[in-house]
């Protein structure tokens, strides 16, 4: 399992490090793989995958399949509402384990693609729960961070949330994860740009880009 909690929370630099200087078994070669190829965007080459986690030796677990299914569902612009529920409703009385976190965190960024954001706010909530109680505690912030993202849009931006973005970003600095704080200090910056305080929305936002500087994907708003 240390091998798949690694892979989960690796950026996609990480992931081509992993590819090139690792060896793996078949499970965990095929999650890298399935990893790699949706930071790559690669369409066909998730629907390959996809063919593979029903076919394959481990066709018996459902994880890398549901996993499969909802990256290529999400890369071809394929996601329904239904889809997603079902899916979800499949993790609801198997939450005692990694992958469970694993697939809720992936579900709320479905749902978000759908403007769902209710349905993502629980999820994410669910998911970071899990993943941190499995060890997966950078995937863990990413999840905490989509989940106050998540409410952001729900209220419409309403509520000052400088203090919450503040708290994630220190959770996230403690495991490593610089590009979820800077992410966070993105989003201080424009909490400040709407008050009006110009000098601190531009402190918070050379401080954000310091961090993300260093991180491949963080282009993401949402962290997948």
């Amino acid at each position: 399992m240390e091998n798949f909690i690694k892979i989960s929370q690796s950026n996609l630099s990480e992931l081509l490090t992993l590819k090139n200087f690792e060896v793996f078994d078949t499970e965990t070669q095929f999650f890298l793989d399935l990893m790699i190829t949706y930071f790559q965007g690669d369409e066909k080459q998730l629907a390959s995958l996809l063919q593979e986690a029903k076919t394959s030796s481990f066709k018996n677990n459902p994880w890398l399949s549901w996993l499969a299914e909802l990256r290529w569902l999400k890369r071809s612009n394929r996601l329904t509402y239904e889809k997603i529920n079902l899916i979800e409703s499949q993790v609801s009385t198997k939450t005692n384990c990694f992958w469970a976190g694993e697939l809720l965190f992936f579900i709320g960024i479905c749902y978000e693609d759908l403007n769902q954001h209710k349905d993502s706010v629980q999820v994410y909530e669910k998911a970071a729960r899990i993943l941190k109680e499995y060890g997966a505690e950078r995937k863990a912030v990413k999840a905490l961070h989509n989940k106050l993202a998540a409410e952001d849009r729900q209220d419409q931006l309403l509520t000052c949330r400088i203090a919450d973005y503040q708290f994630i970003a220190n959770q996230a600095l403690d495991v490593g994860e610089k590009s979820v704080a800077g992410t966070c200090y993105i989003n201080i910056s424009r909490e400040y740009q709407k008050l009006g305080s110009t000098e601190m929305a531009m402190l918070f936002a050379n401080r954000a880009q310091k961090f993300l500087m260093e991180d491949l994907t963080s282009i993401n708003y949402f962290f997948l």
